[in-house]
């Protein structure tokens, strides 16, 4: 708010810069706690063009919002589920050349929603539809794409889906083995279901 009244006049002119100009409105809205603020923002940016950009904002915007009283929380929230709908559609689940590098991102704010409907992340739809499209895409082999792959590992942890992962972590190791991160994360799982010797042999 410190620009001159002349200059945010002629920003707020164009859309693309006007979009901008929120955004920094929501970082400061979020530095300084201010929810009400916040949740005005987010409201105004789903007003405009969704972009992959949308999905960053409203999580800022719902960390910023978490000190609304309950019933303006869920409003806010409803109504960004219908936005983040329509962009999963063209931006996630659209055709490959359309979609948001950040698959990830898309799908966690998805989960964030439907939790605060009451919805465990393991019965998310979203969630479920996101690992079957990327199981699809990686019908040939994890190798074949790492963003994928790991885009996958991350969305069944969310899911704490403990089958899935006892079968991609080793797929994941043997696909990446220069990578010591999947045989760390694969170790840590199995000491924390109290297999020990299995997770020493990973770390060996």
């Amino acid at each position: 708010e410190s620009l001159p009244r002349k200059t945010r006049r002629a920003i707020e002119a164009g859309a693309s810069a006007s979009r901008e100009l929120k955004r920094l409105r929501l970082y400061a809205g979020l530095e300084r706690k201010d929810a009400p603020a916040c949740a005005g923002i987010a409201r105004s940016l789903l007003k405009e063009s969704a972009d992959c950009g949308l999905v960053y904002d409203l999580m800022d915007a719902n960390r910023c919002a978490a000190g609304l009283a309950a019933a303006e929380r869920k409003a806010l929230f409803d109504a960004e589920r219908r936005a983040v709908d329509a962009l999963l559609e063209r931006r996630v689940f659209g055709p490959a050349g359309e979609r948001c590098a950040d698959l990830r991102s898309a799908v966690e704010l998805a989960v964030e929603l439907d939790g605060a409907r009451g919805v465990r992340p393991a019965e998310s739809p979203v969630l479920k539809r996101a690992t079957a499209q990327l199981r699809a895409e990686l019908s040939g082999g994890l190798a074949a794409d790492r963003n994928r792959a790991d885009t996958l590992r991350s969305l069944l942890e969310l899911a704490d889906d403990g089958r899935a992962l006892e079968e991609l972590y080793p797929k994941l190791v043997q696909a990446y083995p220069e990578d010591y991160v999947y045989a760390h994360r694969w170790a840590r799982r199995l000491l924390k279901a109290g297999r020990a010797r299995e997770a020493l042999n990973l770390l060996d």
